[in-house]
């Protein structure tokens, strides 16, 4: 005997963007893929989302990409089920070879914009709108040392 289908209502469906809402977030490259999926990490958005609202996220250096989709709510809790994490190799993240002097001009995300980083991995600038000012300012910086 086969299976008997019920066809979806007309009210069952509906437009997305009258259904669910798609956040995105910038989160610090040291976060972990099981961070993301704990609730205290969300706990000053909580209040934001529903069940079924989807949350893009995005390290801040671009290392790592992930999609959750929320599962459950109560209160000022959520419960963010990670449905997918991508990892970025660091040969993906063209743009970013240490020069011969051993600093990086480097995308650091909507926060700190391009940046500069020291050989020994510090950041000596932030926030800087493009690569070409980045550089410009490393070159200067190079050029004062040099003195």
């Amino acid at each position: 005997m086969a299976k008997k289908i019920v066809p979806i209502a007309p009210g069952q469906v509906a437009l997305q963007r009258h259904t669910y809402r798609l956040f995105n977030a910038y989160v610090p490259p040291e976060t972990t893929k099981a961070d993301l999926s704990d609730p205290r990490l969300w706990s000053h958005i909580a209040s934001n989302v529903l069940p079924g609202d989807e949350i893009r996220v995005l390290a801040e250096d671009m290392s790592f990409r992930a999609h959750l989709l929320i599962l459950y709510k109560q209160g000022s809790e959520i419960s963010p089920k990670v449905i997918q994490f991508d990892k970025f190799a660091e040969e993906d993240k063209k743009g970013m070879d240490a020069g011969e002097n051993g600093y990086i001009v480097k995308w650091q995300g909507p926060s700190h914009k391009w940046s500069i980083i020291t050989p020994d991995g510090e950041k000596l600038k932030t926030g800087l709108q493009s690569k070409k000012q980045a550089e410009q300012d490393l070159a200067d910086h190079l050029k004062a040392l040099a003195r």
